[in-house]
């Protein structure tokens, strides 16, 4: 018993649980560290940069950092959404098709070709030979009534009715002079209804195929404004089809801004992946929603 109490404990078993103790103790003050640092960074990155405000959502901060960037921009875009509004229509009285029309010159006259629609009866002038200058200032002018252009034209009637054909002729002495296929000269043609126009810019160009025709722009006053038309692509096919081109049930009824495609219904809009266009895959900023018509109901089907 007296050899026992005069025994110590060894140095080195000491030191052996001092050791262990320390090793959580060292882990717990780098883990401190590591979050002060860390907040540090974030700290810095808030001061030199605009943050990005969600409520609620800092908990998920480690899941933010395994997303790429386009489900980010989802979520920041499901938030923070632009409320829609309601875009004021623009009555047009008539429209001339622009993919139809086309130049024929002949040894003694020149033939205008397109197809217009109509609501009512209404009048088709053709201006030839009217320089850019006179276009650019229209926008400018007080007085947009007919006639617009000190110009040799051509008249004819437009009746009441939908994807009509009209023919123009003139004689090609009657027009030579105005230089209607001369660089800088162009053709307007010019389709009036009650309460506006429709005026329709073509660049005339004489090739070794014949006398080619392209359509600048398109002007349309109504109600005392003028606007700029603007085609929808989408629509070009001949059988008529206006069914989404992702689910091939609903009707087309959203056209994507800039590109002005129309070929996706709304249920399908909001399932796309990323904001690109299905057709030509360019990235979009803003949609219309069309206000489709009720379809009728067939003859055979009335009672």
């Amino acid at each position: 018993m007296d050899g026992m109490e005069g025994a110590t404990i060894p140095l080195s078993f000491h030191n052996f649980w001092v050791a262990l103790l320390m090793v959580p103790l060292a882990v717990w003050v780098l883990q401190i560290a590591f979050r002060l640092g860390a907040a540090a960074l974030v700290h810095y990155r808030l001061s030199s940069s605009r943050p990005v405000v969600l409520e609620r959502m800092s908990i998920y901060a480690s899941e933010f950092q395994m997303l790429i960037r386009q489900h980010f921009n989802q979520v920041l875009r499901m938030r923070q959404a632009v409320p829609a509004r309601t875009l004021a229509a623009v009555p047009v009285g008539a429209h001339l098709q622009p993919e139809s029309l086309h130049l024929e010159e002949s040894p003694d006259q020149v033939i205008v070709r397109f197809r217009a629609d109509a609501k009512a009866p209404a009048q088709v002038s053709i201006f030839w030979g009217v320089t850019m200058q006179a276009c650019n200032e229209l926008a400018t002018r007080e007085d947009l009534r007919e006639p617009l252009f000190q110009a040799q034209r051509s008249q004819q009637a437009l009746s009441a009715g939908c994807d009509q054909e009209v023919v123009i002729g003139e004689d090609l002495t009657a027009i030579h002079a105005s230089g209607y296929a001369a660089p800088g000269r162009i053709i307007a043609i010019c389709v009036a209804f009650a309460g506006g126009w429709q005026l329709t810019l073509v660049q005339a160009r004489r090739e070794e195929s014949g006398l080619r025709s392209e359509v600048l722009q398109q002007l349309v006053l109504s109600a005392g404004t003028l606007h700029r038309v603007q085609g929808v692509y989408g629509f070009e096919e001949e059988d008529g089809g206006v069914e989404c081109m992702v689910c091939y049930d609903r009707r087309r009824s959203v056209i994507v801004l800039p590109c002005r495609h129309c070929s996706v219904c709304v249920s399908c809009l909001r399932a796309l992946r990323d904001e690109r266009c299905p057709l030509c895959r360019s990235t979009f900023s803003a949609y219309l929603l069309l206000p489709l018509l009720q379809e009728r109901a067939s003859p055979e089907g009335a009672e």
